[in-house]
């Protein structure tokens, strides 16, 4: 594959940030479930044409009950944050989705400051993972979605700090970076990307968390991950 983001990329990642920016727009709430929604069908609908016109050489080794990738740390925007946040709420009691978010609280305090290799130190999993199975599956994040590999013992490895280079589908990785790209051009330069934990955290703690973010407010500042130097890292506020 080419160095540099490829051009189906950059179509993605700008057709859904025009649909961020009238989501974010509306200042409605449920919009955002809906933005989410038309962003991964367009990712979807884009990776089933790639895997046609270029299919993967090995399948994936990725199954149910396979959950290696759940002790890695978790970049997430903010529409996706949120979308999880009231996905959980309508499908759990107030005192089930109290427990998550005390769970939630707790994994941040011990990744607060934590790198991605530290993360993977830690040896904690995704505090939305039961019996190895994610909870969430349906509205899991982009970066959940993009993560595959050709062959889990290499993820078995990475996890005990081995330095492997995954085998994986990378235009299925590519697409998914560009829809979170597309979802995270709203973000503001203290949002930026979010850790999935500390994130859902503040989401599920604030029932007016997605009001108050559309609205402008930084409610998510305490769950940003550090910027990455890019050659676009001047472009403020876009990730």
């Amino acid at each position: 594959m080419p160095d540099g983001p490829l051009p189906y990329e950059a179509i993605l990642e700008s057709g859904i940030r025009g649909l961020t920016e009238e989501a974010v727009a509306t200042g409605v709430p449920t919009q955002l479930n809906v933005l989410v929604d038309e962003a991964l069908a367009l990712a979807e609908g884009l990776l089933t044409s790639l895997r046609t016109l270029n299919p993967p050489e090995q399948p994936a080794d990725c199954r149910e009950g396979c959950a290696h990738c759940c002790r890695f740390q978790v970049a997430v925007t903010p529409p996706e944050v949120l979308a999880i946040a009231e996905a959980v709420r309508q499908h759990d009691d107030v005192d089930t989705v109290a427990a998550l978010a005390a769970r939630c609280a707790d994994l941040a305090t011990a990744e607060r400051g934590v790198d991605a290799a530290g993360r993977v130190r830690l040896k904690r999993p995704c505090v939305l993972l039961q019996e190895e199975r994610c909870t969430v599956y349906a509205v899991r994040p982009l970066a959940c979605r993009g993560a595959n590999a050709t062959d889990a013992g290499q993820c078995a490895a990475a996890l005990d700090g081995a330095d492997v280079r995954l085998s994986l589908y990378a235009h299925q990785a590519n697409v998914m970076k560009a829809a979170a790209r597309g979802l995270n051009h709203a973000a503001r330069p203290e949002d930026g990307q979010l850790e999935l934990t500390a994130a859902l955290a503040i989401a599920l703690n604030e029932s007016d968390a997605a009001a108050r973010w559309m609205a402008g407010e930084p409610i998510f500042a305490g769950a940003r991950l550090p910027r990455r130097a890019t050659p676009n890292s001047d472009e403020g506020g876009k990730a």
